[in-house]
């Protein structure tokens, strides 16, 4: 499921027609791959998929129970909070307000609750990369998107980048999450 970013150098030196890597450095081409998993970090789009949800499970100590625990490094947004006994969602309550047996809270970077067992799914952003050994955690039908916009970073610079893959993940990830809805028509035949 994960890109090969050795990989998607090859490609992205091949469309730079650099084939004896004289144009560009693995260090340029690794920045602007990270210039483009910037920019999908920023994407609205992705917000509407689960391409990047993630579920992770909490086991807290009475102390815990107290003070709060992290929440995950590559934590973005939360979608949702549920018991891991019986799989109900638990309800948000004020920071102000110590949570009981069905509620949590969020402040900073800790998460509250009043039940010791409970998951979280979250959305996540995607890692920068450091090395051409490493992957990029998004499906493979994005290589191309990243192929062409680190391409252009690399040539053109980025000005009205955001926007352009705002757009393009956008026809990738048109209404994936709600492609099993039916919609009611305003008529009747």
């Amino acid at each position: 499921m994960a890109i090969e970013v050795s990989r998607l150098i090859r490609k992205i030196r091949l469309k730079a027609v650099d084939f004896d890597e004289i144009k560009y450095t693995d260090y340029q081409i690794i920045n602007a791959i990270n210039d483009v998993i910037d920019y999908l970090n920023a994407s609205y789009a992705l917000r509407n998929s689960d391409f990047l949800e993630k579920i992770k499970e909490y086991h807290l100590s009475t102390e815990e129970l107290n003070s709060g625990v992290s929440l995950p490094f590559d934590f973005v947004t939360l979608v949702g909070v549920n018991d891991c006994e019986h799989g109900f969602p638990l309800r948000v309550v004020a920071s102000t307000k110590p949570p009981v047996f069905d509620e949590y809270k969020i402040v900073g970077n800790k998460i509250f609750s009043g039940l010791p067992d409970f998951t979280i799914t979250y959305r996540k952003k995607i890692e920068e990369i450091e090395t051409e050994k490493d992957e990029i955690d998004l499906p493979a039908v994005f290589e191309q998107l990243i192929r062409n916009f680190a391409f252009s970073v690399l040539t053109d610079g980025e000005d009205g980048m955001l926007q352009a893959v705002e757009q393009a993940v956008e026809a990738i990830v048109p209404a994936r999450r709600y492609t099993h809805a039916r919609i009611k028509m305003p008529f009747m035949v």
